[in-house]
């Protein structure tokens, strides 16, 4: 779910913003590349957080995973052999 919003989080912001600033020439970049840059440099940060976010939880998933206790006839003998 959070790498979903982190994809839509880039299509919907640094997308647009890379794609509007690939037709600059260095002698003629527009008087709002601070807008621009701002708006990529923030989809990214966004972006990542919500990745991080993700994988974070996938970590506390992992980790806080029981394995189930072995039930049966052999429970006492350490387990089917």
């Amino acid at each position: 779910m959070l790498h979903t919003a982190a994809l839509g989080v880039w299509l919907g912001v640094v997308l647009p913003a890379g794609i509007g600033s690939a037709g600059w020439s260095t002698d003629a970049v527009p008087s709002d590349w601070e807008r621009w840059r701002i708006r990529w440099e923030t989809g990214h940060t966004v972006s990542f957080g919500l990745l991080l976010l993700g994988f974070a939880a996938l970590v506390l998933a992992v980790l806080s995973e029981r394995h189930p206790r072995r039930v049966g006839r052999f429970a006492g003998a350490g387990g089917i052999r």
